[in-house]
């Protein structure tokens, strides 16, 4: 089901609750039993379920509004940070080819493992949820790897190698914005994860 057939439905209810009301009240008044504020309350008391009712749908729209603007909020940020991942891997890739440039064992490569190994800390620690499982896999890999280079002060050419390929698979290995895995998340994060069953 849409999500626009449960709103159309309210509003058709509330509709019929306001039409209901206003015949009645007309009615009334008409008929000559409402003709002072005694009466008027008398008949607004027996409308009571009614106008709980007009609330309640009145506050369900408010309520899917608020989760369509905290969905759309949450996909902005997954978009934020997605780019920002990239950024960090592109960084990373081009402190690995520089390391590899300048020799695994000089000075320069064991400051480009540190900042690499820094820089995975924090893809890890911020967006591992935008990963598939191998690309959680691969990031983890590059972190060992920098932070073995960086505890034995000394990095080989092989690691740096395996590296490269690991931060090229993470590019390949990120969830798409639109994805089914993301879409979840934001909707389990939304408080709308089943929004079929209001």
């Amino acid at each position: 089901m849409s999500h626009a057939a449960p709103r159309d439905r309210d509003w058709g209810v509330l509709a019929v609750i306001l039409a209901a009301i206003g015949i009645t009240v007309v009615v009334m008044v008409m008929k000559g039993q409402v003709h002072d504020l005694g009466t008027a309350g008398s008949l607004f008391s027996i409308l009571g379920l009614h106008v709980g009712v007009i609330v309640y749908v009145v506050a369900r729209h408010l309520a899917r509004r608020v989760r369509r603007a905290r969905l759309l909020s949450l996909r902005r940020e997954d978009r934020r940070n997605k780019d920002h991942l990239a950024g960090m891997i592109n960084l990373c890739r081009s402190l690995a080819l520089g390391a590899r440039a300048s020799g695994p064992n000089s000075p320069e490569a064991l400051s480009a493992m540190r900042h690499i190994a820094h820089h995975m800390v924090t893809v890890k620690a911020l967006h591992a949820y935008l990963f598939t499982e191998a690309g959680r896999q691969a990031a983890e890999d590059v972190s060992d790897l920098a932070l073995s280079s960086v505890s034995r002060q000394a990095c080989a050419l092989a690691d740096i190698s395996a590296m490269l390929c690991n931060l090229v698979m993470l590019e390949n290995e990120t969830l798409d914005i639109d994805g089914d895995a993301l879409i979840g998340r934001r909707m389990r994060e939304a408080g709308a994860a089943d929004p079929g069953t209001e």
